[in-house]
């Protein structure tokens, strides 16, 4: 192709025979490469390939903002998860500093808060 073929205009109707031959059976496309000049030729090429792009990055980007969305409800979840568990423990720390050191309930405490301490030094 020339590079000094100018621009050209795509009716409506012309967009969609070139789509039509691009999914038509076999030979449609190469009769409606027939029937048109290098100039339309390249205009449609030029014009499937930009919708073709469009459409995808339209796809990637509504895909990346559902991700983005999934990622802050799995932050606030974390973020809620954290505070119950600290309320927890400050539960079980009254809870051991109150009871018997030798009531089953005071002794799970006791595990239960070493496991959350050594999460603490972990995480």
């Amino acid at each position: 192709m020339t590079s000094d073929i100018k621009p050209v205009a795509l009716a409506p109707s012309s967009v969609a025979a070139f789509t039509e031959a691009m999914r038509g059976p076999k030979g449609a496309l190469d009769a409606w490469l027939e029937d048109n000049n290098e100039a339309e030729v390249r205009a449609h090429v030029e014009a499937y390939a930009r919708a073709v792009a469009e459409h995808n990055v339209k796809e990637r980007d509504a895909e990346i903002e559902a991700l983005r969305a999934e990622v802050e409800l799995w932050r606030h979840k974390a973020a809620i998860h954290k505070y119950r568990r600290e309320r927890l423990a400050e539960a079980l720390r009254e809870l051991v500093a109150l009871g018997h050191p030798r009531d089953p309930a005071i002794i799970a405490a006791r595990a239960a808060l070493r496991d959350h301490d050594q999460e603490g030094k972990d995480g």
